[in-house]
Parts: structure tokens; C-alpha cells; sequence
């Protein structure tokens, strides 16, 4: 099993920068997540993000992924359901599979909190 230096939980716009900063450090790195984006995926349009002229939330968390791609990140998509710390090495487990880091990072955001209420979902 491959043992990377470090795993991220989750692929929104901070799993993703974390991303791109350990892969510029030369750090092998495994992004797993249920989606690329996070809630950043459901905002139609976005303007104060620096350097960034208004733009949809999913065309900018593309750009984080291609970016975290480019320095090297692998991203697999499954979701994470156990961690474990043995010794100095975190397992993760996700989907069928188990990998392995000496360093996690969790960035997993946060949902919407549903209220239960009649019309909620419309």
C-alpha cells in the first residue's frame, strides 16, 4: 500500500488549496471526497475572491481542481468513513479501499441544516 505524506478529507475550496500547497512542497497527496466544490458548487456567482473576475462557483472549483491536478494531487472520489492513527501513520478508510498518510488534513466543510419544515425542498 502506497503511503502518502499526506491525505485530505475533502475536495471544497479548502481541501483543494491545501492541495495545491502540499503538492508545491513535494508532498505526495490524496484528496478523497464525495464532490468537487463542496458548497461552493451552489453559488451561481461569485465576486470577492482576489484575483478572481465574478464567475459562477463551480467554474472557480474547477480551477482548484485542474490547479491541485497540475502540482500533482490525486483525488479520489469516495467518501471517508473511518480514520484511524497507528503509531505515526492515519488510515482512511473510503469506499472498498484503505490508504494510508503520515499527515491528515480534514477540510470537510459543512451542509445546509435541514428544518424539516412542509416546502423545504422546493
Amino acid at each position: 500500500m502506497k503511503l502518502y505524506d499526506a491525505i485530505i478529507i475533502g475536495g471544497g475550496a479548502a481541501g483543494l488549496t491545501a492541495a495545491v500547497y502540499t503538492c508545491r512542497k513535494k508532498l505526495s497527496t490524496l484528496v478523497l471526497s464525495v464532490d468537487i466544490g463542496g458548497q461552493t458548487n451552489l453559488t451561481n456567482h461569485i465576486e470577492n475572491y482576489p484575483g478572481v473576475d465574478a464567475c459562477p462557483g463551480p467554474e472557480l472549483m474547477k480551477k482548484f481542481e485542474e490547479q491541485a491536478k497540475h502540482f500533482g494531487a490525486e483525488i479520489v472520489m469516495a467518501k471517508a468513513t473511518k480514520v484511524e492513527k497507528k503509531k505515526n501513520i492515519f488510515a482512511v478508510a473510503a469506499g472498498d479501499k484503505s490508504y494510508e498518510a503520515k499527515t491528515l488534513i480534514l477540510a470537510f466543510g459543512k451542509v445546509h441544516r435541514s428544518l424539516n419544515i412542509p416546502g423545504e425542498a422546493k
